[in-house]
């Protein structure tokens, strides 16, 4: 028998049995705690990786480029360079 979405129905209904097997097993447990597993590992590499990113930016004050703008123009006009 034909199956709604295309699929031969008895297809379907094995892959629901044998899915039924493998939860009866454990398989599927396995691997939900295998993908949970994964997630923390992720998680725990981006927030390494975000702490790395922190301590790796220079937190030395800097100038505005404003400020540096006009110290240089004064210095130039004090040496004669520009009016």
């Amino acid at each position: 028998r034909a199956h709604a979405n295309g699929y031969y129905a008895g297809f379907v209904d094995a892959v629901r049995l044998i899915w039924r097997l493998a939860r009866a097993l454990g398989f599927a447990e396995g691997q939900r705690k295998l993908a949970r597993d994964l997630a923390a590992a992720n998680r725990a590499f981006l927030t390494e990786h975000a702490r790395a990113l922190a301590a790796a930016v220079d937190p030395t004050p800097r100038e505005s480029i404003m400020e540096r703008a006009a110290r240089n123009r004064a210095r130039l006009r004090k040496a004669g360079v520009i009016a």
